[in-house]
This record gives C-alpha cells, structure tokens and sequence, in this order.
C-alpha cells in the first residue's frame, strides 16, 4: 500500500516538473489549435496564457460597453494582433516582447473602461 502510494507521488511530481506548464491557465484560444509562433509560445507560457486571458475578458467588457464605439473597438484589436504578430513573431526575445504588448493592450482597455 505505501509502496503503491509512493510510486503514485512520484508519477505526478515527475509529471508536474517534466511538464510545468501542462498545469497552466489556458488562453482565449483553444492551444490544440495553435499554428503560428506567436500562438504557440504564449500557450507554452503560464504568465502569456494568463495574460491572453486577461485581456479577452477586458476586451469582452469592453465590446459590451454602451459607451465604447464597437467597430472602432475591433478595429484596434485587429491592429493590435497584426502589431503583435509582426513584432514578437520572429523575435528572439518573443516571450518579453509578448508580455509587453499585452500588458500595454491591457492597460489601453482598461482606460478604455475605467
């Protein structure tokens, strides 16, 4: 009983320090899905998945502000993924280039909404 109890600990603690981010907050988007450079770092990172994450939900309440103009809204969004994609796509640096846009993103929609 101990002995199948250790090797159950094991298992998971190999699982969880082999594979760190297999226990990550999931993104917007579906990862399985994933196809470019840009996609499948950030569903590789915790704190890219965290902040895509973040950012739809601002981007949500945002769409679903009276006051926020919706069609200027998508366009900048659109401009954003476009900026984002161009930049961080094949840069070395992608996982602090990707950082740095979505917290600018996130704090452009919170001013937006508050």
């Amino acid at each position: 009983m101990l002995r199948a109890s250790l090797a159950a600990a094991l298992a998971a603690a190999f699982i969880v320090f082999a594979f760190p981010n297999s226990l990550s907050a999931q993104p917007s988007f579906d990862c399985r899905k994933a196809s470019s450079s840009v996609e499948i770092t950030i569903c590789n990172s915790r704190t890219l998945a965290n902040l895509d994450s973040q950012m739809a939900a601002l981007y949500e309440a945002a769409r679903n502000a009276s006051y926020i103009d919706s069609k200027e809204l998508l366009a900048s969004q659109r401009r954003w993924w476009r900026q984002r994609d161009s930049q961080c796509g094949r840069s070395r640096r992608a996982v602090e280039c990707l950082e740095d846009m979505y917290n600018d993103r996130i704090g452009e929609l919170n001013s937006m909404l508050y």
